[in-house]
């Protein structure tokens, strides 16, 4: 229904649509084709019964008899071009028009059919074409929906119709004909695209992004250029073979080469060169790059792209046949590590027989040279056996619960127990929720409570108590909707640390340490650990300190008398040595291959044990071989990938490594073992668009490029792409998109399904605007769905238009945001986003200074905005140290040149520690928060004062610390409608 035809023609510099499939664009068919009206019964046909799309529609046609009897086979092309330019205009062709489609008939006819140029010309009428097209349209429709079935009359009533409104009453009227009008909601019969009318507010905008995400999946364009020469690439091919059409090329490798031949005989022609690769998967064994040689020009570029709508796959993996799997049994050296429960189910293939024989290895992976071997099935990840199951998880509590249970060990008093949401909340009490206990404790009734904070200087309370929070005794001081998983005892009186989730309970495929022993040992919970044989590749994945960094880590011993873990290497930030959940689970683990969708390769054996997700028969599985990236512009400019899929390597998919006007469009990026595309800084006008990017090892996209220096503009892209998480591998700290360098966009992506953030950025004077982005930070605790922080130097980026919305966090309530500037961030501009239904804050201000935020709004949010102070102890005068930001900002001699001209506000700063400290230099100046809107939150601002004696963020410049309302002038309309992904 979404489906459109995208045409670019050369010849105009246009890009045009074709329509979807729907009365309308049917009968401008039958006006192209026929020079008549639709009658009633074809067009009934076409539109309602008709399988086909529009394009198959238009080359159906040509199969019809009246087309074959109007156009026999000896009409020329030239002549049917004149022949539809009069059906449709009633004149010749121009020129220039006449020669583009005479040549794309004449020698494209392969790839251009007629009924493309049919497609074409319908859409691309213009001013007087345009208006007699509509007219004739009008009436067309009015004769077929009055039930009209008569050819010669369908014919008479078109004849004179012109671009005058009045020649359509009149042909109307002569044959006593009314005037058809349809639905106004578009519903010209089943075949119509039912699309709403532009946003005008948060609820259409989340049904329209939604239509235009899922229209992307299904959009699969037929592109047709005026290449200059073509190749064609089969899995039936041949690299001896010349590459046309009937003797096709088997490898891109090859086509690549051939196209370099071409070029150095002939030079680049005009249009370019196009690889055509027909349907089927095409295995690449090795990283094919692209440099000078393979470079094409501005206007005529070098382009592989998928033939037709046939389904092409690029892979980085070889195929893992069903029938080289055997059932596992007690002969087998491994049958008793397996558990109980699984062995029946458990297969088995040894890899090295089938010439498999690279497995890689784990590696420790924020710093990892190695990778190993992956798993798929078709185009899903399968995961290393591991414990917790990814998809394991007890229950955990939400505020909109009807019941909560609180537990714990010596609590006094004992409020542990169930208790039952009250629903008789009035506005005047000074509480939010409210549950009751089921029972009462030493005669007295307890409530869970979220309280409402008296000023904006202090933040809300969960509590437990008889009712009041004063003299609570456990109670948790938080910003959103969440209730907490742990209370504090605050009363003398009191005792016990009363929780909602249990440390033994699972979330999310993650277990709870008991406690850290030192910054590599750790106490874990229960007997799990003592079914585990040591081998000496058992693995860690931690978050033993904070939930914004994750560590791969590999175990070097398991204490089950004592239940402790050791890991080989220190966690780089620590690890809470204190009685606390803190969350990781252990992989690579034979004991734990229980379910479905799992696996273990054992490197002595090379035996890959496989509990199978699906029935073998019909599963697809694959290994990845390929051990850097599959593709790499490494040199090349104007080089181009369309409308295939590229997939699955133990790094890269495609890597951008230097050249310019490199361009990724229309593709499935998926499977990676790391980054699905890697835009380097040496790279300029590049970039990924409409395409679909999913499953990645670490970032869905790395956008750098520009030069930090002399704050030369990279000119990077990635727009109008579906995102999909999570990063499987690494997902802490990467974002979907890591934006870096100078001068980069990221734009009109929709974006959602990651654990921490959507999109991370340190870079100067770069877009991040216009994108839908939800469901992230699902599993994390002090992040931001847009970071950055830690940096004086990273200024001039521009977030404006965005819709963060629908986050809500299943790990803690500490300091969930939608956007977080982080440790004196400074001098960014944060306008006309939307913030919607965030359990949490909607901007989050860490210190710094000059920063815009105005025009935004703020709907259902627990906090829309936090301001700190937090510069004034942020920082250190060590060097290396990340929080260094004077040292960091001093290697681009900020006092002077490009950057004293771009950024005189950072050029007054001092250039001494001594000169800083203790200053005004430290403190919040300069920021703006005015102009905002916003309804249905728990409150508005909050201040966040770190140090006693100093000012607080109202203290400084254009602080409104209430909404306007939207309707105020002061407010300036949101573009709805331009946000997401466009076509």
């Amino acid at each position: 229904m979404f489906k459109k035809i995208l045409f670019s023609l050369l010849f105009t510099g246009v890009i045009l649509y074709a329509s979807p499939k729907s009365q309308s664009s049917v009968t401008k068919l039958y006006i192209a084709t026929f020079d008549r009206a639709p009658d009633n019964n074809g067009l009934k046909y076409w539109v309602d019964s008709s399988k086909l799309e529009l394009e198959g529609v238009a080359e159906s046609f040509f199969d019809q008899e009246e087309t074959k009897s109007k156009y026999p086979t000896n009409i020329n092309n030239g002549d049917f071009i004149n022949y539809v330019y009069s059906n449709l205009f009633k004149r010749k062709p121009d020129s220039a028009g006449f020669d583009y489609w005479l040549d794309q008939l004449e020698n494209h006819s392969s790839v251009i059919h007629r009924s493309v140029f049919l497609l074409a010309v319908i859409n691309g009428a213009k001013d007087n074409d345009s208006k007699i097209l509509e007219n004739k349209t009008i009436v067309g429709l009015s004769f077929a929906n009055n039930g009209r079935d008569d050819l010669v009359q369908a014919q008479e009533v078109m004849t004179g119709i012109t671009a005058d409104e009045s020649s359509v009453k009149n042909a109307l009227d002569k044959y006593k004909i009314p005037e058809y009008t349809p639905d106004t909601g578009g519903n010209e019969g089943d075949g119509a695209e039912k699309l709403p009318p532009p946003p005008t507010n948060i609820e259409e905008l989340l049904v329209s992004t939604k239509l235009a995400r899922e229209k992307l999946r299904d959009y699969t364009p037929l592109q047709s250029f005026n290449y200059g020469k073509e190749f064609f690439v089969s899995t039936t091919g041949n690299d001896n073979n010349s590459g046309t059409i009937n003797s096709p090329f088997a490898t891109l490798q090859k086509a690549r080469d051939a196209v370099r031949a071409y070029k150095k005989s002939n030079g680049i022609p005009s249009g370019g060169v196009v690889v055509w690769f027909r349907g089927g998967n095409y295995i690449i064994p090795k990283g094919v790059d692209f440099t000078s040689e393979d470079s094409g020009e501005n206007g005529s570029p070098i382009a592989y792209r998928g033939y037709k709508n046939e389904k092409v796959r690029l892979m980085g993996a070889v195929p893992i046949n069903s029938d080289w799997f055997k059932s596992v049994n007690s002969s087998d050296p491994l049958w008793n590590r397996l558990d109980s429960s699984a062995r029946g189910n458990i297969k088995v293939v040894n890899l090295k027989e089938h010439g498999i024989t690279n497995l890689g290895k784990l590696d420790e992976w924020h710093y990892a040279s190695n990778t190993p071997l992956e798993l798929f099935d078709d185009t899903t990840s399968l995961d290393v056996a591991r414990w917790p199951d990814r998809e394991q998880s007890d229950k955990i509590p939400y505020y909109t619960d009807n019941k909560i249970n609180i537990y714990g060990d010596n609590l006094s008093p004992n409020v542990a127990g169930s208790y039952t949401k009250e629903t008789n909340i009035k506005s005047t009490d000074d509480y939010y929720t409210s549950f009751k206990k089921d029972d009462l404790v030493d005669g007295k009734q307890y409530y869970i409570r979220h309280f409402k904070a008296p000023t904006d200087k202090v933040r809300r309370t969960w509590a437990i108590s008889t009712g009041v929070n004063k003299d609570a005794p456990f109670s948790y001081s938080g910003t959103g909707y969440s209730i907490p998983r742990d209370f504090t005892n605050h009363s003398s009186n009191a005792s016990g640390i009363p929780m909602t989730v249990r440390f033994e309970d699972i979330q999310f495929g993650f277990a709870s340490m008991r406690k850290g022993i030192s910054n590599r040992k750790f106490e874990y919970i229960g007997d799990r650990p003592s079914r585990w044989k040591d081998t000496g590749d058992l693995w860690v994945n931690e978050m033993f300190n904070y939930a914004w960094r994750n560590e791969h880590i590999p175990i070097t011993s398991i204490d089950t008398t004592n239940k402790i873990i050791t890991m080989k290497y220190n966690d780089p930030l620590g690890i809470k040595q204190k009685e606390i959940k803190r969350q990781y689970y252990v992989y690579n683990v034979l004991e734990e291959l229980t379910t479905a969708g799992e696996y273990f390769i054992d490197k002595e054996s090379s035996n890959l044990y496989y509990y199978p997700k699906r029935n073998l028969s019909i599963s697809k599985l694959y290994g990845s071989i390929v051990e850097d990236y599959i593709i790499n512009f490494n040199g090349s400019s104007f080089v181009e990938f369309h409308d295939m899929a590229i997939e699955m390597s133990r790094q890269d998919i495609v890597r951008f490594s230097s050249g310019s006007h490199n361009l990724l469009s229309h593709l499935k990026l998926r499977l990676s073992g790391r980054n699905l595309a890697k835009i380097e800084e040496d790279s300029s006008y590049s970039g990924v668009e409409y395409s679909e990017l999913s499953e990645s090892g670490e970032r869905a996209v790395v956008l750098d490029g520009g030069n930090s220096m002399t704050l030369k503009d990279g000119k990077n892209f990635v727009t109008n792409n579906h995102i999909i998480g999570d990063n499987r591998w690494s997902w802490t700290s990467q974002g979907a998109i890591g934006v870096y360098g100078v001068g980069n966009r990221a734009e009109h992506n929709d974006i959602h399904g990651y654990k921490h953030q959507a999109i991370n950025y340190r870079a100067n004077n770069c877009s991040i605007s216009y994108n839908n982005i939800y469901d992230v930070l699902s599993y994390t605790e002090d992040a931001g769905a847009i970071y950055s922080g830690r940096t004086w130097n990273h200024r001039g980026n521009k977030i404006k238009y965005n819709f963060i919305h629908d986050i809500k966090n299943n790990y803690s309530q500490q300091i969930l945001t939608g956007i977080y500037f982080d440790a004196t961030l400074s001098e960014q501009e944060v306008i006309g986003n939307i913030f919607y239904n965030i359990d949490g804050k909607g901007m989050l201000q860490a210190g710094g200074r000059d920063n815009i935020i105005e025009n935004n709004l703020f709907v259902h949010i627990a906090t829309p905005f936090m301001g700190m102070n937090h510069g004034i102890t942020s920082y250190s005068t060590t060097s290396g140290s990340s929080f260094n930001m004077l040292e960091k900002a001093l290697k681009y001699n900020f006092k002077s040149g490009i950057y004293a001209s771009t950024y005189p506000k950072l050029a007054k700063f001092p250039t001494k520690w001594s000169d800083i400290i203790g200053t005004h230099w430290l403190e919040p100046e300069g920021n703006s928060f005015r102009n905002n809107a916003g309804k249905d939150n728990l409150r508005w601002a909050l201040n966040g004062k770190i140090k006693s004696g100093t000012k607080d963020f109202e203290s400084y410049d254009y602080a409104e610390m209430t909404p306007i309302d939207m309707s105020s002038s002061k407010f300036k309309e949101l573009p709805y409608g331009e946000i997401g992904i466009q076509f």
